[in-house]
């Protein structure tokens, strides 16, 4: 058949006839067309003028494409269509002959309607062969032809035709003669139709099929007119109703897996309404109309919801069929021996019927409420990313609790403990991971299942009008059982509620320190910390896993209460039924109240959980719209509008601010004199412990009475010394700081309503301290979504002095950055984003201190080509401590002192205003705009060798290195086929084993077989009523009902325990018994049968109980030892893993994937064995009881298997889809977060919000398709067991005669459960294959390469090493990675020991992959490193790595104390502490605190009480807060620090007053990547934390670059000073920073060009030194340093 089934026809072949179109016109390229390629796998290609046309965008596509596009014949299938026009000719001819043969008299319509018939078989028959070929033609767009709508009416003449004469043959009496041919001849006349409609049925199905896959074929070749293909869109919305019913608009889907591994392109489009913008736009309008966020989404959801409502009633009431007809059907093979057997065969159609109904309807609600789900979802995480991008973070601040003069003597675990739950305040990135891929997840699933909730009181209420009307009113006393009893399941639902959400919380926790420590995994490899964050994780973990234990009781609880209500229930009923009322408790009164019980056990199974679901559901939403009523920046908040200039003439001409005074504290009000007296700092606060005052607990860096004004169209530069607030600033012009009074004129969201907005005159362009880059291209980060203009790019390029880094990228302009730039310098990073702020069209700019990360050749540079060249006529905002380059070109300068403007002017007015001021930093600034040279600045003409580049050079940068490619964050991978059998066994050795899953195995066939017990005890029950002719006569049919009952309930238990994760739905069961007789014999002892029955049922629930702590502890070892692996690999990858590597795909994992694995994996496998056991009973029952059954059973398991393999081919890889899609949301939130002040100054929130819902969209596709092919899998499996059902039924009911009604009973119950366990085999199967995706996914991450051994007990170093602190690198070369190009090429060098090494060099000379290699970060491509005498590279890291000291060119501080980021272990006491902070004069950075309410005070200080306090954290971005920090800190856990011991001979008094006044403390609070501190107080924390270590060698990486020069040259001191003991070895720009080093280290592409003393070097004239001195403008004052080492 497949040879013939799809050659074409010959040319001219086809049948023109009204309707159809032309099969081929037999032209050559329409031939040519025909051609069979893989890419159109049955049909050949599809035309390119076909495809290129159909622009259409859905199935209906374009008409004129379709059209044109040639067709083909399925030859079989019109040969098909020949044998159903024989059928139907021959139907016409037995019509004739019943005519002929009918005996007389006959009915005149009988006739008519036989003549009738006959001629339109006949009709049926000629028009079936003419159109043979028409019929089954197929056009390559998969265009269908409207005679294929003959089928419908075919398919309904054929079924009336049966069923005409089937009841005639029914109704007949058997009788002689004529009547033998009446009814041969009905009943050929039946056995025709079947044929043909068996025919017909599979030929059409295959010719839609065929259609379906051509159409689908033809869709997904399309392309627009820039070649990107157009996705295929839903087959929903166009299919027709049968397809919707049975789902087959899923099946191209289906069998495209069949052929293809699915990826995401071959997943069709989700339709326009289920998409994030059209919902999202929604929401937005019923967001205008409702406040409650619950509300807000009844609004939008409740159309589908009310939809899926109505269909699960319809499927509650249809519920009920079955068991009705199941109860006639056994009675009327007892008793129906004188009824006509169509009425047997009318009750197995009506089971039939509504089974199938019954499943319909449970298909649609599933579909819907999946659908709605969806809905949901794309609504939350759209609001809760837009919120991200408007909300004032807050700093992580200790709770009010701990505020207790209690608390402070308590320890920080205790601490810890009391703040669990505290949390939603504070949103780290860790948190709202959490609610996107946890909490909208929890929503999503638990709203499937909220419509059961209407539907169970109705189906609990049919079953006690049931019991009443059978048992009087002793079923009130079962009723009051189950009142009673709701208080224990609400308990439950309390304690089960109450565990998820500690468990939910202590999540919370654990994914925010593990995004912690994926966020400094540099700084932790560096230290040699991983141990000691391992330890960290596991502690919270731990927490975790005790909540994890906690649900787990719940769980078992749950089901204990669920499994021992109905049983209480049945025993007091019938206690009073027998003991109080005195009523013979008969048969018939048992078994069918027994059954009605059973029936009511689900809907109390499930209506507690759904009120417990209900209930996390809401906590879910709670903590969602905690977030998202989190404060927003004033900028976008309607009622602070007064504080923006919103006239537009005001904001081009005078920008600036108006008598404004800022502050970080979100809490503080705007009221001039509640600030006044709230104020208790001075500017910069931070730290300022409580004093007196009991009022506020934190206090924040300030801003105060602003009042400047920006001339446009010039340089401004904003000038101080480190923490003054110059950063705040930028910050505030940005409207990033809550303003308390006074107004703010910049551009904003208030002002951009001019009708040119987004042009060059009306938007921001931001440099942020710390440079933040988005994973993408260098191209792409430059562009910024503005469109390309090669000339200007070209310009930016040079002007940005990228030119010579373009060139050394492997893909020039296209080569990818890693995420947080991570494969980037500093100095590239600066770079870049300056490029991005020079070619946008903005003509505000603001640059915050862009200069710090590169040196002085590139500095110039950048200042005379980008700031003085690109940007000149735009208003230009610089914050700067290169004061000796920048001063003496600004046209004006702003002089922050103290969070105020102690002077701003143009250069004569500052002088003016500098000479009055008369503060050392003053004078620093005057030499600056006076032009003199200063110490450890840039100034003068030099000139950079980055200058200079042609056209050509920048194009050849561009264009990278030939055949390289740019990519280096590599797609996420992921698995395909089956889950490997590794995967399993990896899950399962986690759980404990081969002997555990035995052991359990073991318990789970013993609770079997008391489940099989307990049946049978109803059995031997029911008989013990039969005393014989004259005794009662029990009603066989009642007692098969309670076996039918207890057989659907099992199933029943089984679907609804995992309808969580797998949609599965068993109509509750209602038996309707005939009337019973009574007066059973008196010696029948009931307490005995029914206290056997109650052991029995104990006993099933002590097994139940046993069976799920055994699974909990399995779950329990699993959980805990995968997430422990998986740590221990994460902790020990090499740094290339994370470069390459988005911490978003890691935290899925860790998140995610964990959370699978501790509630969803074990559930689903526990499940699975459950239902395979439960099959496997089942089937040796029947077979013992009929051994010729499971020969009838066969085709049953292969239909099912094919079933079974097309959905679990498609839905393992739509799950596995749906997991790879999630990462990149979650990467794209934190990317997001960390640059959310540069995408709010470049107003680009709408594109990334855009950009979010594609992600979104593109996750929902897999999910939704998913379950789509799941409801595919239901309808077909639950028509394919109703059928069987049909099929047995209707042969127990024609064979009455010669089977005992007992045993038919039984054969018909025992085969719809084994039916139904199939299909939940299927289903379970499914789930713990999707669930395991997550094993699968962690496994993939216990298999990454690892760094070497942390110790290697062969080559161990002295506990003092290194002892001397000697550096010899011999010939060494480093690649990051094999298939990359030499970073460092043959290093020689030697550092003698206590020696000070300066390492200079241009940008991208390889200077701080040097410092990778001593930490042997990066791996050794060749030569060695050895100090002290061993070689570092035999060592282990650990050893290695602990015993230096770095302080890395991007400061990393972790969440949590000033003490515990200096000291993250506790290893040293508070004396060293202040001892390193002071040696970094950190504490000079900070404001001071002034006196409140002191006459003498001064007039600043009087001004400056009226600023607010509070608690606040600046902005989303690593410099957020970079003008000032905000350190809070709770008086009460503040340790006695002025107690501590003296250092360095100073007492503790004398340390004591400067903490104090500067309001510091060592438990001050550092928020979550030290936001809450300038970029120069973070590298000044940084650097204290290095001075802990006592090593004897240090590496400084651009350590101070943040900070002014007079800091910096106290640092130095410091350096030579207390570093005096060890060898140092520093990579500075600044090149006065290391001319008075021992030696100077010069590379150069990797190389070293010049190595020896600073003297010596510069009278090398042609040397790289002396020019790079030239070029810095400072070559007098560089010698004479150098001249004076080289005396010294």
């Amino acid at each position: 058949m497949a040879a013939v089934a799809c050659r074409p026809l010959a040319a001219g072949a086809g049948h023109r006839r009204a309707g159809f179109r032309p099969l081929l016109a037999g032209s050559a390229p329409e031939t040519a067309a025909l051609a069979p390629s893989q890419s159109h796998a049955r049909y050949g290609t599809v035309p390119a003028a076909a495809a290129g046309s159909a622009d259409g965008a859905g199935p209906a596509g374009s008409e004129a494409a379709q059209g044109s596009a040639p067709a083909h014949v399925w030859l079989f299938g019109a040969l098909l269509s020949v044998v159903v026009a024989a059928l139907s000719l021959a139907l016409a001819v037995l019509e004739c002959i019943v005519l002929v043969t009918a005996p007389a008299p006959m009915p005149a319509s009988t006739a008519v309607a036989s003549g009738i018939s006959a001629a339109a078989w006949f009709a049926v028959a000629v028009a079936l062969a003419a159109n043979a070929r028409p019929l089954n033609s197929i056009a390559d767009s998969g265009k269908p032809h409207d005679a294929t709508h003959v089928t419908v009416p075919l398919v309904a003449m054929l079924v009336a035709n049966a069923g005409l004469h089937a009841m005639r043959i029914l109704r007949s009496d058997a009788s002689a003669g004529s009547l033998a041919t009446w009814i041969s001849a009905d009943g050929a006349a039946v056995a025709a139709c079947v044929a043909a409609l068996a025919v017909e049925a599979a030929r059409w199905a295959r010719i839609e099929s065929d259609r379906a896959d051509a159409l689908e074929s033809f869709l997904a070749s399309r392309t627009d007119e820039h070649g990107n293909k157009i996705p295929v869109p839903s087959f929903e919305q166009s299919a027709s109703v049968l397809s919707r019913l049975l789902f087959s608009w899923v099946s191209p889907l289906m069998r495209k897996s069949s052929r293809v591994l699915l990826e995401h392109a071959d997943i069709w489009q989700l339709a326009e309404s289920d998409q994030s913008e059209r919902l999202v736009a929604k929401f937005a309008v019923a967001k205008r109309r409702f406040k409650s966020l619950f509300w807000r989404l009844v609004a939008v959801l409740w159309p589908p919801f009310l939809f899926i409502i109505l269909v699960n009633v319809v499927g509650a009431v249809l519920s009920f069929g079955s068991p009705f007809f199941l109860n006639r059907i056994v009675g009327f093979i007892e008793h129906g021996g004188d009824q006509p057997t169509y009425i047997g065969i009318l009750f197995a159609l009506g089971l039939f019927v509504t089974s199938v109904l019954k499943s319909w309807a449970d298909a649609q609600f599933f579909h819907g409420s999946r659908r709605v789900g969806v809905w949901l979802r794309a609504i939350l995480i759209a609001e809760v990313y837009q919120k991200s991008l408007r909300r004032c973070l807050t700093v992580s601040t200790l709770p009010s609790s701990t505020a207790s003069d209690e608390a402070g003597s308590k320890s920080a675990d205790s601490k810890e403990s009391d703040s669990e739950g505290s949390t939603d305040e504070e949103a780290t990135l860790g948190k709202i991971v959490t609610l996107m891929s946890v909490d909208t997840r929890r929503l999503r699933e638990i709203i499937a299942y909220m419509p059961w909730i209407f539907v169970t009181p109705f189906q609990i209420t049919a079953c006690v009008l049931a019991l009443f009307s059978i048992l009087g009113w002793a079923a009130l006393a079962g009723v009051a059982v189950m009142i009673a009893g709701i208080p224990l399941a609400t308990a439950v639902s309390k304690y089960q509620y109450k565990t998820g959400d500690v468990y939910m919380s202590r999540m919370d926790k654990r994914v925010g320190v593990v995004n912690e420590m994926l966020q400094g995994i540099r700084i932790i490899k560096y230290f040699g910390w991983e141990a000691e964050f391992q330890k960290k994780v596991e502690k919270a973990r731990q927490g975790e896993l005790k909540g994890l234990l906690g649900t787990f009781l719940g769980r078992a609880l749950a089901i204990l209460v669920w499994e021992s209500i109905p049983l209480l229930v049945s025993f007091v009923t019938f206690l009073t039924y027998t003991k109080i009322l005195g009523k013979t408790l008969d048969a018939t009164t048992a078994f069918t109240s027994l059954s009605l019980f059973m029936t009511l056990r689900f809907p109390l199974m499930v209506f507690p959980e759904l009120l417990m679901d209900a209930v996390q559901g809401m906590v879910s939403l709670r903590r969602i719209d905690a977030f998202l009523s989190q404060p927003e920046l004033d900028k976008f908040q309607s009622d602070k509008q007064h504080m923006f200039e919103s006239d537009w003439n005001q904001v081009a001409t005078r920008p600036g601010f108006r008598n404004a005074t800022f502050t970080w504290d979100n809490d503080a009000k705007a009221d001039a004199e509640t600030a006044a007296a709230q104020a208790t700092t001075s500017e910069r606060d931070p730290l300022l412990a409580a004093d007196s005052q009991p009022s506020p607990l934190h206090h924040h860096f300030v801003l105060s009475d602003v009042h400047v004004t920006f001339p446009v169209g010039c340089l401004t530069a904003v000038v101080g010394v480190t923490g003054a607030g110059k950063s705040s600033i930028a910050q505030a012009l940005l409207g990033e700081m809550k303003m308390l009074r006074g107004r703010t004129v910049f551009p904003s969201m208030f002002s951009r309503g001019a009708p040119d907005f987004g042009s060059r005159d009306t938007s921001v362009a931001y440099v942020a301290q710390t440079a933040w880059l988005q994973n993408a291209s260098v191209r792409d980060n430059i562009l910024f979504g503005a469109p390309f203009d090669e000339q200007r790019y070209n310009q930016v390029i040079e002007a940005c002095a990228l030119v010579r880094d373009l060139a050394t990228f492997p893909a020039g302009d296209m080569t990818e950055i890693g995420e947080k730039g991570i494969n980037m310098s500093g100095g590239q990073k600066q770079r870049i984003s300056l490029a991005r702020a020079c070619y946008s069209a903005a003509q505000f700019v603001i640059l915050d201190d862009p200069l710090s990360a590169v040196d002085a050749p590139t500095a110039l540079h950048l200042f005379d080509k980008c700031i003085r060249g690109i940007l000149r006529g735009r208003t230009v905002v610089l914050v700067t401590h290169a004061t000796g380059l920048v001063l003496p070109s600004a046209d004006h300068v702003v002089y922050v002192k103290s969070g105020r403007i102690a002077a701003h002017g143009s250069g004569v007015d500052m002088q003016r205003q500098l000479e009055v001021l008369g503060d050392s930093f003053g004078e620093h600034l005057l030499h600056a705009i006076r032009g003199d040279k200063i110490d450890g600045d840039f100034g003068g003409e030099g000139s950079s060798a980055a200058a200079g580049a042609s056209t050509d050079g920048v194009d050849a940068a561009k264009a990278g290195k030939e055949g390289a490619s740019g990519k280096l964050v590599e797609d996420e991978t992921k698995q395909s086929g089956a889950v490997k059998a590794a995967v399993y066994m990896r899950y399962f050795r986690a759980v404990g084993g081969v002997g555990f899953i035995a052991f359990y195995l073991v318990l789970s066939t013993l609770g079997r077989a008391v489940q099989v017990a307990d049946d049978w005890w109803l059995k031997v029950w029911a008989e013990s009523y039969k005393t014989g002719a004259s005794g009662p006569r029990v009603n066989t049919s009642t007692v098969i009902a309670a076996e039918l009952g207890t057989a659907a309930l099992a199933v029943q238990s089984m679907f609804i325990q995992s309808a969580k994760s797998t949609v599965a739905s068993v109509g509750s069961l209602s038996i309707t018994s005939a009337n019973s007789t009574t007066g059973a014999s008196s010696d029948h002892n009931v307490d005995f049968y029914l206290g056997v029955y109650g052991v029995l049922g104990l006993g099933l629930i002590f097994m139940s109980q046993l069976l799920i702590l055994i699974y909990s502890i399995g779950s329990y070892r699993a959980s805990k030892e995968m997430h422990a692996a998986l740590l221990a690999r994460i902790l020990n990858a090499p740094m290339r893993f994370f470069d390459t590597t988005p911490i978003g795909r890691i935290l899925n994992r860790f998140s995610k994937d964990i959370e699978s694995i501790d509630s969803e994996v074990g559930e689903s496998a526990r499940q699975f064995m459950g239902s395979v056991f439960e099959a496997l009973c089942i089937l040796c029952i029947i077979t013992y009881v009929s051994p010729l059954f499971p020969l009838l059973f066969i085709p049953v398991v292969i239909i099912f298997a094919r079933i079974a393999s097309a959905y679990l081919r498609t839905s393992r890889e739509l799950r596995r889809l749906e997991s790879v899609s999630q990462s990149p949301i979650y990467a794209k939130f934190s990317e997001t977060l960390q640059g959310a002040a540069t995408i709010r100054a470049f107003a680009q929130e709408d594109r990334f919000i855009n950009e979010n819902f594609k992600l979104v969209n593109k996750n929902h596709q897999a999910h939704f398709f998913m379950w789509s092919a799941n409801r595919w899998l239901g309808i077909r499996c639950e028509i394919a067991a109703s059928s069987m059902v049909l099929v047995t039924s209707t042969s127990l009911i024609l064979a009455r005669s010669s089977i005992d009604a007992g045993l038919a009973g039984l054969c018909l119950a025992y085969a719809l459960e084994l039916v139904y366990g199939l299909i939940w085999i299927i289903r379970a199967h499914a789930s713990m294959e999707m669930n395991m995706n997550s094993v699968e996914r962690v496994d993939e991450y216990l298999n990454i390469d690892q760094e070497a051994a942390a110790i290697v007990p062969s080559y161990r170093p002295a506990d003092n090493w290194p002892t001397h602190g000697a550096i010899e690198i011999q010939d060494l070369s480093v690649r990051y990675a094999p298939d990359q190009p030499r970073v460092l090429d043959g290093v020689s060098f030697s550092v003698g020991a206590c020696e000070k090494v300066g390492i200079v060099g241009r940008t991208g000379a390889g200077k701080s992959t040097l410092s990778l290699a001593l930490f042997r970060i990066v791996p050794h491509d060749g030569g060695r490193i050895v100090i002290d005498g061993m070689d570092i590279g035999r060592m282990g890291l650990w050893d290695l790595r602990s015993r230096l000291t770095i302080i890395p060119q991007d400061p990393v501080l972790f969440s949590g104390t000033v003490r515990s980021n200096l000291d993250p272990f506790d290893k040293h006491d508070d004396a060293a502490l202040w001892a390193s902070l002071k040696r970094v004069h950190f504490l000079e950075s900070l404001q001071t605190k002034t006196a409140v309410g002191k006459a003498e005070a001064s007039d600043e200080a009087a001004q400056l009480a009226s600023v607010g306090s509070g608690t606040s954290t600046p902005s989303a971005t690593g410099s957020a807060a970079s003008g000032g920090s905000l350190l809070p800190i709770a008086p009460s856990v503040v340790r006695q620090d002025s107690a501590a011991t003296a250092v360095d001979g100073a007492s503790p008094v004398a340390a004591g007053p400067t903490a104090e006044s500067k309001g510091f403390s060592l438990d001050s609070v550092v928020s979550e990547n030290g936001a809450n501190l300038s970029q120069g107080q973070r590298q000044l924390l940084c650097l204290a934390r290095a001075l802990l270590q006592a090593s004897r060698i240090i590496i400084l990486d651009e350590a101070t670059a943040s900070v002014d020069h007079a800091t910096d040259a106290k640092i130095q001191s410091t350096i030579r000073t207390e570093f005096s003991g060890a060898s140092v070895l520093t990579i500075a720009h600044r090149l006065s920073t290391v001319m008075d080093y021992d030696k100077i280290l010069v590379l150069d592409h990797g190389r070293v060009v010049q190595f020896g003393k600073p003297h010596d070097l510069l009278q090398d004239t042609s040397g790289q030194l002396y020019q790079m001195c030239a070029e810095s403008g400072e070559m007098d004052l560089l010698v004479s340093i150098a001249a004076s080492r080289a005396t010294a």
